[in-house]
């Protein structure tokens, strides 16, 4: 499967793959703060201007000022970088713990 993008702008690939060798980062610390944060974001559906599609997603705008490392611009237009938030998602499962009963699933801290 090759990887490729449509009109749209809709990557397609077989993998994604990220830099992340410890020789090149410096200031390493843990996230902090990554329920609240979570939390604090807003899920929303949406109809693209250009052609009316609806999907779901996020608002870089209402994103920004919560988690600002998850968003940046290209020429003029905000965008997600969804492989950060993704980070966000990870620290808030592994420092949290599901209990789950037959009428109700919470996440705590």
């Amino acid at each position: 499967m090759p990887n490729t993008a449509d009109n749209g702008g809709k990557g397609r690939a077989n993998s994604w793959k990220t830099y992340s060798d410890i020789r090149y980062k410096t200031n390493i610390r843990p996230i902090s703060n990554a329920l609240d944060k979570i939390n604090q974001l807003e899920g929303v559906y949406f109809n693209w201007k250009s052609n009316n599609i609806q999907e779901i997603g996020l608002i870089a705008q209402q994103v920004e000022p919560i988690i600002p490392e998850v968003v940046t611009t290209t020429r003029v237009i905000r965008v997600l970088i969804m492989e950060n938030l993704l980070l966000y998602l990870f620290k808030v499962l592994k420092n949290s713990k599901f209990k789950s009963n037959p009428n109700n699933s919470k996440l705590t801290n």
